[in-house]
């Protein structure tokens, strides 16, 4: 949940264009625990790899850039696929490490 005005309201009833950022800046964020202020960066994309995106991203951050934040989340999620496919995709290399012999 989300604080707006004086009354939180879910995120998914926030609403936003496709291709449009959306800042939201010092946002209490949960209506039961508290967790401070942080800006939401609301984004639903145009397109991803030729194809229609529907889903929208919500990011909670420090940064007050929106072309900063999606720059940076987008680079975070380039990174964290590398990593899955390091350990589990094609390279493996969870199992090469089990398998390494030792040289003398």
């Amino acid at each position: 949940m989300i604080k707006r005005g004086k009354k939180y309201c879910q995120l998914s009833e926030l609403k936003v264009n496709i291709g449009e950022a959306q800042l939201l800046s010092n946002q209490k964020i949960t209506k039961i625990k508290k967790v401070g202020t942080y800006n939401l960066l609301i984004y639903k994309k145009q397109r991803y790899r030729h194809k229609s995106v529907s889903e929208k991203w919500y990011i909670l951050t420090n940064l007050s850039s929106p072309g900063k934040i999606k720059k940076v989340y987008s680079q975070r999620m380039g990174i964290e696929a590398m990593f899955k496919d390091y350990k589990t995709g094609d390279y493996n290399l969870e199992s090469a490490k089990a398998n390494e012999t030792k040289i003398e």
